[in-house]
């Protein structure tokens, strides 16, 4: 089992927590020219800055915007930048085996309170460049990583699945509305309400009960990641 995950780096303050950033900055460049003079250059082409205020209020800046902030703040600020290259993303998302399964089965990120949740936003550039085809999308961001975590019920439109659906815009590239069990929770790109489903393993259902979350109890035995699933 093989998952595609969309990396990206970061530079953040040495012995630091995200609440802390206006401490002092380990990371500056100044001193090191080389490291400086090459990362503003990845700047004016892709790399995204995040700058952090108080109360977890985040800016979300990249290009020239982010060069300028980069230099008027001295280096002194988190950074972010992309590690894969186009054309290593385009093959590992793309390559089959010769049966036509996909050799990576699902597009991922690591997700996190930044906002970088791209999965869709990528998976449909390569849709549009002819690469992938609408089915394919679907595949690999809904059916795979469903069979993957053991949901049979979902990742597939079919009598008896539950009703959790994303609408995807093909010429946007971007989820539109978005349903859990029927329920809508995004529409015209808007959020209707928070919400979501807590998934666990057996191990950790105490501790949901607790919580007072809505949980659901994986059964990894029938699992993708594991050898000897079947279809």
């Amino acid at each position: 089992m093989n998952i595609e995950i969309k990396s990206t780096s970061y530079l953040i303050p040495n012995n630091s927590s995200w609440e802390s950033l206006h401490k002092d900055n380990k990371l500056k460049f100044a001193e090191y020219n080389n490291i400086f003079n090459n990362t503003k250059l990845n700047q004016k082409t892709e790399c995204e800055i995040f700058i952090l205020f108080l109360k977890d209020i985040v800016d979300y800046i990249k290009g020239e915007g982010a060069l300028n902030i980069f230099e008027e703040l001295d280096t002194n600020c988190p950074l972010s930048f992309p590690v894969n290259l186009p054309s290593s993303a385009f093959n590992l998302t793309t390559a089959k085996k010769p049966d036509g399964n996909f050799i990576i089965d699902a597009v991922a990120t690591d997700g996190g309170s930044i906002p970088r949740n791209i999965a869709i936003e990528s998976t449909m550039a390569l849709a549009k460049f002819g690469a992938l085809s609408p089915l394919e999308v679907a595949i690999k961001l809904s059916y795979n990583p469903s069979k993957m975590i053991g949901l049979k019920d979902r990742g597939q439109l079919s009598e008896g699945a539950r009703a959790d659906i994303t609408v995807i815009d093909p010429q946007m590239g971007k989820a539109v509305a978005s349903y859990v069990d029927g329920d809508p929770l995004l529409k015209d790109g808007q959020i209707l309400k928070n919400g979501g489903r807590w998934l666990i393993t057996k191990t950790g259902e105490q501790e949901a009960k607790t919580s007072g979350l809505d949980y659901e109890i994986l059964d990894f035995n029938s699992s993708k990641l594991y050898s000897g699933y079947k279809d």
